[in-house]
């Protein structure tokens, strides 16, 4: 798979709590996911953070828009976890975010589409939602 599929689905998998504008896309809390109570039993890093996140959403019904083509969530789920592992050195989540989460390499703003047809974009969801991460309790 080459490089660009990759990316389009690393960069949606770390996403999403809110469309429509400033209104919530509706999921469930995330302290009662799979995905929160296997981030609380790993160590608490920068790397667990993006993992949690593709983890959260890889069984919505989410789509990424990247350069034209829709992914759904448990396609991108596949490609970005091997996108993170190769290309993942050190860093803050919040960061990585910002530097890989915003536009495509063609230069298009990459934007999550949820059921209703709601766009928004990719990074402004991951930011929300890393937000809301560092809100819940510790379960260690």
């Amino acid at each position: 798979m080459n490089r660009l599929i990759i990316r389009i689905t690393a960069l949606f998998l770390l996403a999403g709590s809110a469309f429509a504008g400033n209104a919530p896309l509706t999921l469930l809390p995330a302290e009662t996911t799979p995905a929160y109570a296997q981030y609380s039993r790993r160590p608490s890093t920068e790397l667990s953070k993006l993992i949690y996140l593709i983890d959260r959403f890889k069984e919505t019904a989410l789509q990424v828009l990247y350069d034209g083509y829709e992914y759904t969530a448990p396609e991108a789920a596949r490609y970005a976890k091997n996108f993170l592992a190769k290309n993942y050195k050190e860093g803050s989540a919040d960061s990585w975010v910002k530097n890989h989460c915003y536009r495509t390499e063609g230069g298009s703003i990459i934007y999550l589409k949820d059921p209703a047809g709601e766009l928004r974009p990719l990074q402004d969801v991951l930011l929300t939602e890393l937000e809301t991460l560092q809100t819940l309790p510790s379960q260690k």
